[in-house]
């Protein structure tokens, strides 16, 4: 009994992943914000970044102020977009992962999988600092495949 103690605590320490916890509440209410400022102005949401974010996927990088508001006042045509929260961290730097889906025009659906640093601002308000993508879909990584049997 002494031992299944321990367990039953630290069972009650960690919350299941899609839990309500405040932080991941406050990143509901980031990215509502995010999607709404998109569908009103595209280069409205760099403002949901620090003057010293960097955004990087696929061939773009972008780093400071001048650059992401360029960044996102280029975007245009996406009068849709959705943004999923896969998981939240908490800790020194708040984080969270997830799923980018940005409808064109057109209807054609650009999604994307994101990691976001997180920092507060003066206002105790929640921008992103880092953000990585990689379009998502295929596979997820594995170890590699292991080498072929060699006839004797």
């Amino acid at each position: 009994m002494k031992k299944l103690i321990p367990v039953l605590l630290a069972c009650t320490l960690v919350s299941p992943l899609g839990a309500q916890t405040p932080l991941r509440r406050e990143v509901e209410t980031l990215f509502n914000d995010m999607t709404t400022a998109l569908k009103a102005n595209p280069a409205s949401v760099a403002k949901f970044y620090t003057d010293d974010a960097m955004i990087a996927g696929g061939r773009t990088r972008v780093t400071g102020r001048e650059a992401v508001d360029k960044y996102w006042g280029g975007l245009s045509g996406y009068p849709d977009w959705k943004l999923e929260i896969i998981e939240v961290g908490d800790g020194t730097t708040p984080w969270v992962r997830g799923i980018s889906t940005l409808v064109s025009s057109s209807g054609r659906n650009s999604v994307t999988e994101f990691l976001g640093l997180l920092k507060r601002g003066s206002d105790g308000k929640l921008r992103f600092y880092v953000d990585m993508y990689i379009p998502a879909g295929g596979p997820a990584p594995g170890p590699p495949p292991a080498p072929a049997a060699r006839p004797s």
